[in-house]
């Protein structure tokens, strides 16, 4: 019978499976806080067993195939928390580089040549622009290739790549 623990498990995970990109940081999170909370309980389960050992009602062998039990869904869970840990960083810990490489790859506002300078994140076709046209709205200015702040861009880029998962999903 599962615990209320397996079945918040259950529940955070069918939670993520149905995940939009607003909410699937939120969602990682609760489930990853879920993950290590029933690891550090299945890591208590072996010192159980032990004082199950001395009591003549277990047979040994029952005890061991209990802890290959424990250890094999230890081994899944340390499994789904390291892969609920990396898809997590993928979609918060973006840098201002791989911001860039995330806007290229997805071709984003209709560009694949996003460059990051120390002023922000711009398409190099903007750079070709007439500065005048950039910069006062002339007749060759598109309000789309603007520099983006780094921090725009990067967060860009965070959604891009949750949207891109999700979408994977389906």
């Amino acid at each position: 019978m599962p615990s209320a623990l397996e079945d918040r498990l259950r529940v955070a995970s069918n939670a993520l499976d149905e995940a939009d990109s607003g909410t699937i940081v939120y969602l990682c999170q609760r489930y990853l806080e879920l993950l290590n909370e029933y690891r550090r309980e299945l890591l208590t389960v072996p010192t159980t067993l032990d004082l199950d050992l001395k009591s003549p009602s277990s047979p040994a062998e029952d005890i061991r195939a209990n802890r290959s039990t424990v250890r094999r869904t230890v081994e899944s869970t340390t499994q789904e928390r390291n892969r609920i840990e990396a898809l997590l960083r993928s979609f918060t810990a973006v840098s201002g580089y791989e911001a860039v490489e995330t806007l290229n790859s997805q071709n984003y506002q209709g560009h694949a040549d996003w460059e990051l300078k120390a002023s922000g994140v711009r398409s190099a076709s903007s750079a070709r622009l007439p500065s005048e046209a950039r910069l006062t709205g002339g007749p060759n200015h598109d309000p789309d290739t603007e520099i983006l702040s780094i921090q725009d861009a990067v967060a860009a880029a965070s959604l891009l790549r949750r949207e891109k998962y999700l979408a994977e999903l389906k």
